[in-house]
């Protein structure tokens, strides 16, 4: 056997130890915490929303229900001036938002356009995968088809709506739902990867709510 043979048997060994050595640590409760700080930093959970049922009237009218609407918030400043006025110019040419008043003191996070158009949340969503800075929330608008008739105040937790007063608090239990889950893993910039994206538990959308006379009468 060669002497260059020879130093390449050791150095395949080599490796090969310490690849095994690091597996066996990474799978030892010494290695528990690292791997605890992996899944953190690569996995993202989160909570899915559940529709909020909708409230009919006695004679079958819809009277109550809930629509999805999107808004697009800046989190937080970029982290140098020359991104911080690029970021800008998109938001000024796709969203006509203002940089009027925008300076070393403006609070984050800022909302650059509630209720996107369809168009402007396939924009918007393009640009969120890009910059991190930048992210889509989703909100629950309560629709009422009667303007007499009053259900109550309803607020949105978590992206869950939830009744605080009126018919709403009364059947909350019933109109409310429960909300799923999913996990998603980030690149290394905490961007979402979105062929990673699983749910893990389906939202159970809130049942429907028929009012009696009586019901309805309570404001």
């Amino acid at each position: 056997m060669s002497k260059r043979l020879k130093i390449f048997i050791f150095f395949c060994l080599m490796v090969l130890f310490l690849i095994v050595g690091r597996m066996v640590f990474l799978a030892s409760s010494s290695g528990e915490k690292w791997r605890s700080e992996a899944v953190t930093v690569s996995v993202k959970e989160g909570l899915l929303s559940a529709i909020r049922g909708r409230i009919f009237a006695a004679n079958g009218d819809l009277l109550v229900w809930s629509e999805r609407r999107y808004d697009l918030y800046w989190l937080e400043p970029a982290a140098d001036e020359k991104r911080q006025q690029k970021i800008l110019r998109i938001l000024e040419k796709n969203f006509a938002f203002s940089a009027a008043g925008l300076n070393s003191s403006t609070v984050y996070p800022i909302a650059v356009k509630y209720d996107l158009t369809a168009n402007e949340l396939e924009k918007a969503d393009g640009l969120s995968n890009i910059y991190p800075e930048l992210a889509i929330e989703l909100r629950w608008e309560r629709r009422n088809s009667d303007n007499t008739f009053d259900p109550g105040i309803v607020r949105q937790i978590n992206n869950m709506e939830y009744g605080f007063s009126g018919v709403e608090k009364t059947f909350d239990a019933i109109l409310r739902g429960t909300p799923g889950k999913y996990t998603v893993m980030l690149d290394r910039h905490g961007r979402w990867m979105n062929s990673t994206f699983r749910i893990v538990t389906p939202p159970q959308s809130g049942k429907d709510v028929y009012l009696s006379e009586e019901s309805a009468d309570r404001k």
